[in-house]
C-alpha cells in the first residue's frame, strides 16, 4: 500500500512538474509582454499621463474582480469535483450560471461607473483626462470579469496553457500593438484616454479567444447534457466568501496605487505601480504553480488523500521559493537601471522595489497557501482573515502614505504580505494539519496529528 501511494505521488508530481514548466513558460512570456506594455505606455505617455493611466487601470481591475462575484475560484473548485465524479449536468449548469451572473454584474458596475464619471464631469471637479479615461475603462469591467471566469473554466477542463494565453499573452500583446500603432500615428505624446482604449481592446480580444477555446476544449458529451442548476444556492454561498478572499488579496496589491493617487498624486501612483509590477516578477513562478495546483488541491481533499496533498504542498513551496529567489537577485541589484528605462522619474521607485522584493520572496516560501484554505471548504475563514488584513492595511496606508509617500506605501505593502501569509499558514495547520510552506521540507517526515479531511 505504501509503495502504491509513493508511486501515485511520484506520478502526480511528475505530471505536475511538466504542467508547471508549461505554465511557467507562458507566465514568463505573459510577464514579459506586460512589462513591455507598461514600458511602452510609460515612454509614450510620460510620467504624468502614465500615472493617470495606472490609477484608472487599478480601479478598473479591482471593479472587474468584484464583478466576478467570487466565481473565478469557485467554478474551478466545483468543476474539478464534478469532472472527477462524471457529473456533466451540474458541470454544465455551474459554468452557465457563473457566466450569466458575472456578465450581468459587470455590465451593471460599468454603467454605474460611467454614470459617476459623467456626474463628476458636469461638476468639473476632476481632471478631464482622468474622467475620460475612467469612462473608457469602465466598459472593460464586464470583459475582464468574464475573462477571469472563462480562464478558470479552461483550467478546470485541464487546459492550463489555454487558460493562461488569453489574459497573459493575447490581452497584453494587443495592448502593445495598439499602443505601437497609436505611437506611430501621432507624433505628440499619447493621452491617458488613448492608452485606456488600448486596454479595452486588449480585454475584448482576450475574452473572444477564451470563449473560442472553451468551445473547442470542453469535455466530450458536455453539450449533449441538460444543465442542472439545483445547487445554484450552494454555488453562490461558496462564491461570495471566495470573492472576499480573492478580492481582498487582489485589492491589497492595488490599494497602494489607489491611495497614492488619492492622497498624494497620480504621478506617485504611476511610479509605485511600475515598481510593484517589477517586484511581482518574483512571485510569478508561484502564480504559475497556482494555475495547475488549485484543482489538484480540491480533488485530493475531496478524495481524502492527506499524505499526497502534504507532499505536493511541500514540493510546490520549494519550487516557488527557488525560482523566486533566482529572479529576486538580479532585480535587487539592477532595479534602479531597469526603472530608469521607463523614464528618469521612475528611478525614484528603487527603494520601493527592494522593499517589495524582500516581502515577495517571503511569500514565495509560503507556497500555495491561500489555495489550501479556499479549495478545502474553509473559504469563510479565509474571507474573514483577508478582510481583516486588508482593513488594517488601508488604515495603515491612510496613516503612513500622506506622511512618507512612496516609502510609506512600500512598507505598508510589505508588512501586509507577511501578515496574511502568517495568518493563512496558521489556519492551514490548525484546520488541515498541513504544513503549507518550505517548513514541510524539515517537518514533513514527522508524525503529525491529522485533522479531519471531511
Amino acid at each position: 500500500m505504501a509503495r502504491a501511494l509513493d508511486h501515485n505521488v511520484s506520478g502526480l508530481r511528475a505530471r505536475l512538474a511538466l504542467a508547471a514548466i508549461s505554465a511557467f513558460s507562458i507566465n514568463a512570456a505573459g510577464v514579459g509582454l506586460a512589462f513591455l506594455a507598461q514600458l511602452l505606455a510609460a515612454r509614450l505617455l510620460g510620467a504624468e499621463n502614465y500615472g493617470i493611466y495606472a490609477y484608472v487601470i487599478a480601479w478598473i481591475t479591482v471593479l472587474g474582480l468584484l464583478a466576478t462575484l467570487g466565481f473565478e475560484p469557485a467554478i474551478l473548485r466545483f468543476a474539478a469535483v464534478y469532472q472527477s465524479s462524471g457529473d456533466l449536468g451540474r458541470l454544465q449548469g455551474a459554468v452557465r450560471y457563473a457566466e450569466s451572473r458575472v456578465l450581468a454584474t459587470g455590465v451593471a458596475i460599468a454603467f454605474a461607473g460611467i454614470l459617476v464619471a459623467v456626474l463628476l464631469s458636469f461638476r468639473g471637479s476632476q481632471d478631464p483626462a482622468l474622467l475620460h479615461s475612467f469612462m473608457i475603462g469602465a466598459a472593460a469591467v464586464p470583459c475582464l470579469a468574464l475573462l477571469r471566469v472563462r480562464s478558470s473554466v479552461l483550467r478546470a477542463f485541464g487546459r492550463i496553457a489555454f487558460s493562461l494565453l488569453p489574459d497573459k499573452a493575447a490581452r497584453e500583446g494587443t495592448i502593445i500593438v495598439v499602443l505601437g500603432l497609436l505611437g506611430v500615428a501621432f507624433s505628440a505624446p499619447l493621452s491617458a484616454p488613448s492608452a485606456t482604449t488600448a486596454f479595452l481592446i486588449g480585454a475584448l480580444v482576450g475574452l473572444g479567444l477564451a470563449a473560442r477555446w472553451i468551445r473547442q476544449t470542453r469535455p466530450e458529451g458536455l453539450d449533449a447534457v441538460a444543465a442542472q442548476t439545483d445547487e445554484r444556492s450552494l454555488w453562490l454561498r461558496t462564491a461570495l466568501p471566495l470573492l472576499l478572499v480573492i478580492g481582498s488579496q487582489f485589492v491589497m496589491t492595488r490599494v497602494d496605487v489607489l491611495l497614492l493617487g488619492w492622497l498624494v498624486d497620480t504621478t506617485s501612483a504611476g511610479i509605485f505601480n511600475v515598481a510593484s509590477l517589477l517586484a511581482q516578477l518574483v512571485v510569478f513562478p508561484l502564480m504559475a504553480i497556482h494555475a495547475l495546483f488549485h484543482p489538484t488541491i480540491a480533488t485530493l481533499h475531496h478524495q481524502k488523500e492527506h499524505d499526497r496533498l502534504q507532499e505536493l504542498t511541500t514540493t510546490t513551496a520549494l519550487w516557488s521559493l527557488l525560482a523566486g529567489f533566482a529572479l529576486c537577485v538580479p532585480l535587487f541589484v539592477l532595479g534602479g537601471q531597469i526603472l530608469a528605462l521607463f523614464g528618469p522619474e521612475f528611478a525614484m521607485g528603487t527603494p520601493v522595489l527592494r522593499i517589495l522584493l524582500t516581502a515577495h520572496v517571503a511569500a514565495s516560501a509560503a507556497g500555495s497557501i491561500v489555495a489550501l484554505i479556499t479549495m478545502t471548504g474553509n473559504e469563510r475563514l479565509a474571507s474573514v482573515m483577508m478582510t481583516v488584513v486588508l482593513a488594517i492595511k488601508i488604515v495603515a496606508g491612510l496613516v503612513f502614505i500622506p506622511r512618507f509617500g512612496l516609502l510609506g506605501a512600500a512598507i505598508v505593502d510589505a508588512a501586509s504580505i507577511v501578515a496574511w501569509n502568517l495568518a493563512f499558514g496558521y489556519a492551514a495547520w490548525s484546520r488541515l494539519r498541513l504544513i503549507p510552506s518550505i517548513l514541510g521540507v524539515f517537518l514533513g517526515k514527522a508524525k503529525l496529528p491529522r485533522a479531519s479531511m471531511d
